[in-house]
């Protein structure tokens, strides 16, 4: 099978849009339609870009093994993380566009630590905010 016919089954099967990818590549959506019907080859690193973002090889883009194989030959993983790996996709179909969106973007970013602990922390705050907003509102109740 060609890398074109991959990567098309990929983003299908992940009920991504043309768009979306290209988004994700920085690059046109026409652009990475021509890829995806062949009328332009697709360089060496989008295909890299690619099988990161998909979390598959090179060769299973390429068309050189089977997502088994794929499996196989990145440690032999247990049916239980084969059923995990198909329900990641199933729960990413879920989100909205733009949590698609802000995801593709953290996958793409080299600083992923820095924007967790990022979140964390809102997080945290938030949560912080919301209980003494309790509290006041209770301690009002009462009196």
């Amino acid at each position: 099978m060609h890398y074109r016919t991959i990567i098309r089954e990929l983003r299908i099967k992940n009920r991504l849009t043309q768009q979306q990818l290209a988004d994700f590549m920085h690059i046109d959506r026409s652009t990475y339609a021509y890829y995806e019907t062949g009328r332009s080859k697709m360089e060496v690193e989008l295909l890299i870009q690619l099988a990161r973002f998909y979390q598959v090889s090179l060769p299973f883009i390429l068309g050189q093994e089977s997502p088994v194989s794929a499996l196989a030959d990145s440690g032999g993983e247990s049916d239980a993380f084969q059923f995990m790996l198909e329900g990641v996709a199933e729960r990413f179909n879920e989100l909205s566009r733009q949590e698609r969106q802000l995801l593709m973007l953290f996958r793409s970013s080299g600083k992923k630590k820095e924007i967790l602990q990022a979140v964390l922390e809102a997080a945290k705050s938030e949560i912080q905010a919301d209980q003494e907003e309790n509290l006041a509102s209770d301690a009002k109740r009462r009196q």
